[in-house]
């Protein structure tokens, strides 16, 4: 503690106004010489005139001109009054100051003429408790330092505290009514861009202690994928579908995490370098089937194939190429004639190709056929000819296929089902006798 003395001073001390000493005004209330104030402590007092000239008393606030050295008071909690003609007292309160004091004093003056002054000893309040240390703790999905994850992943960050009334944490997720100004919680966001996760957490006194946690998440940067073209597929059946190509590849992403999420086709013509096809696909699909009317016949085309994962990284290629057939395959059919009203047992059928070709008429000779027939219906003509025939062992249903190649060497074929009936009867005339 500190302590100050203050000696009642004579008029002949102080500088003097007037030619006459008047006599100090009377204090009431004052502590007495030596007291003990506490800060804090509210002092009342009192003054009543000496004589009529009493007129006018001043209260010296804190930094005073003259008085910055010894006069300290904090706040006011009476009204400080100012009285004429010195016919009523006055009364004023005080509370000690409780920071930057070192001692009280109380001035009054008339005339500033007459000061009186009070010793009095300062006591420093009784320290404050200690305030309790405030501590902070935030993780990300578990962790006190920094990580690494791809951009897009929820992420857990979570959070305690200790001794502390209160937390903001930032950046939150939530919306109302949840909360990021818990003492402790749990927040899953998504990470799209490097987020330093901070907690602050105030003390749960009063004060204005506080504790931080920051952790810092980090995007890692995305590879792009790699993809692998595959050899074009035909048509399975070119008779059916005939431009009907299949284009596979291959998508490879080193990324654990990573996935095709997109991909496009394009095909362009060899002989033109004109773009024949292209379409995008939100798809991880990994082949694509060409269809019907973008490719022509006898044409040689070239692909290209375009993949994104599911962090839009792209990886792009070039297939192989691939030529289309030269025209339409055959279109087969044929018919067949018997005798009578309908095929019967070893009856002679006539087999007929109708099949219509698409190949160049000057190369006709370059045709081929093969006919087959099952089910006891055996061939009597030859089976490599356009036309034949054959006759049934047994009746019943009969199938017959035609198998029908173009000078291009393009093969296609037609199976039909033939009902054979009973042999017919030979009717006999018989003379009665």
């Amino acid at each position: 503690m500190s302590r100050f003395t203050f000696v009642i001073l004579s008029s002949g001390l102080f500088f003097a106004l007037v030619g006459t000493v008047q006599a100090a005004p009377v204090l009431n209330s004052l502590p007495s010489d030596g007291s003990t104030i506490n800060i804090g402590d509210t002092i009342d007092y009192s003054w009543s005139p000496v004589s009529t000239k009493d007129n006018c008393i001043h209260f010296f606030p804190p930094g005073a001109a003259g008085w910055e050295n010894w006069v300290c008071l904090g706040r006011n909690i009476g009204s400080y009054s100012k009285n004429t003609a010195g016919l009523n007292e006055g009364l004023f309160s005080a509370e000690v100051a409780t920071k930057k004091c070192s001692f009280f004093g109380l001035i009054c003056s008339w005339n500033y003429s007459n000061v009186i002054k009070v010793n009095l000893t300062k006591v420093f309040s009784p320290p404050p408790p200690p305030l309790q240390e405030v501590v902070a703790d935030i993780k990300v999905n578990g962790s006190d330092t920094e990580i690494t994850v791809r951009s897009g992943t929820e992420v857990d960050v979570s959070w305690s505290s200790t001794n502390a009334g209160g937390c903001n944490i930032t950046p939150c997720s939530f919306s109302f009514p949840n909360s990021c100004e818990s003492t402790s919680g749990l927040q899953r966001p998504v990470v799209n861009s490097t987020t330093d996760f901070k907690a602050i957490c105030y003390s749960n006194d009063g004060s204005e202690f506080s504790a931080s946690d920051t952790v810092r998440v980090n995007i890692a940067k995305n590879t792009s994928p790699a993809v692998s073209p595959l050899r074009p597929q035909a048509p399975a059946d070119y008779c059916v579908s005939p431009l009907t190509w299949t284009l596979s590849w291959n998508f490879y992403d080193p990324d654990a995490d990573s996935y095709q999420s997109n991909y496009q086709i394009r095909v362009f013509d060899i002989a033109t370098g004109r773009e024949v096809l292209s379409r995008f696909y939100p798809s991880s699909s990994n082949s694509f089937a060409v269809p019907a009317g973008a490719l022509s016949f006898n044409k040689t085309y070239s692909w290209k194939i375009k993949v994104w994962d599911n962090k839009l990284a792209t990886g792009e290629a070039t297939g192989e190429n691939f030529t289309t057939i030269p025209h339409r395959a055959p279109m087969i059919d044929f018919r067949w004639t018997f005798s009578g009203q309908r095929p019967a047992i070893n009856e002679i059928i006539n087999f007929y190709d109708e099949t219509t070709f698409y190949d160049q008429i000057a190369f006709a000779a370059k045709r081929k056929w093969l006919w087959t027939f099952w089910d006891d219906l055996v061939a009597v003509g030859s089976t490599t000819t356009f036309n034949t025939q054959a006759k049934a062992l047994s009746q019943g249903e009969k199938k017959i296929l035609l198998q029908s190649t173009d000078a291009d060497g393009l093969t296609c074929s037609k199976t039909k089902i033939l009902q054979i009936g009973r042999s017919v009867p030979k009717i006999k005339e018989i003379f009665p006798r």
